[in-house]
């Protein structure tokens, strides 16, 4: 998506006594969460399971047990190494913005819209390069344009991996107009 594309994404949902205070798009690297101390060991297990299975169907040439070992093993691939894969991908195809009066989450065509008001509580997490989150948690859910995706469980809708994340932090605080 352009730059011109992003803008026209969320200007149209902007008010005309409205104006950008920040824009930006997540960093790379940081794709390890604390659930990863779960998921890495369950993925590695249930990979080698998966494959082992796969393996076994092959060398005892039954089919049916091939196409389920085949669809376990894709889901080990996909929970040991696709998932940052995509969460790359969908790092690389988001930007946000911060008004005076809103946030906007976009990713691709899709817009995610929260009022600044509705906020009533951020968690802000640090990283040692200045890179950080900040995950939102307000009263009202998220105003869906098209469909969400940014916060890939849909539970919370985070500022993720934001460069200078302190100063981004400062800017929300401040009270909104």
């Amino acid at each position: 998506m352009t730059e011109k594309e992003i803008y026209q994404a969320y200007k149209i949902y902007m008010s005309n006594d409205e104006y950008v205070l920040w824009e930006g798009k997540p960093e790379k690297g940081h794709l390890l969460t604390t659930e990863d101390a779960f998921i890495i060991p369950f993925s590695v297990f249930w990979s080698a399971a998966a494959f082992s299975f796969l393996v076994i169907s092959i060398a005892e040439l039954v089919l049916p047990f091939f196409a389920v070992a085949l669809f376990f093993s894709i889901i080990g691939a996909y929970i040991s190494v696709g998932r940052f894969i995509h969460k790359s991908y969908i790092r690389k195809h988001t930007h946000y913005v911060i008004t005076n009066k809103k946030i906007f989450c976009c990713y691709k065509n899709k817009v995610k819209i929260r009022s600044r008001h509705s906020i009533t509580e951020m968690h802000l997490k640090t990283f040692k390069n200045g890179c950080g989150n900040i995950v939102f948690e307000d009263n009202t859910p998220f105003t869906k344009k098209d469909t969400g995706l940014l916060d890939l469980n849909n539970e919370r809708v985070s500022l993720m991996n934001i460069k200078n994340v302190l100063s981004v932090y400062k800017i929300l605080v401040e009270k909104p107009d």
